[in-house]
């Protein structure tokens, strides 16, 4: 997602090759993607505390 307006979708093949990529300004699919990367990185561990386990 770049400036909250144009998104960048990445496709992989099943053995994680790269396929190809497309380019949206899909305002709604912008908004979920904003909004799903504000969720997860409220819930992200701070980079000082990470640990390998």
């Amino acid at each position: 997602l770049f400036d909250d307006q144009v998104i960048r979708w990445g496709y992989f093949s099943g053995d994680g090759a790269t396929v190809g990529h497309e380019v949206s300004e899909d305002p709604a699919a912008a908004k979920l993607c904003a909004e799903s990367f504000e969720a997860v990185w409220t819930r992200a561990i701070p980079h000082g505390q990470y640990q390998i386990h």
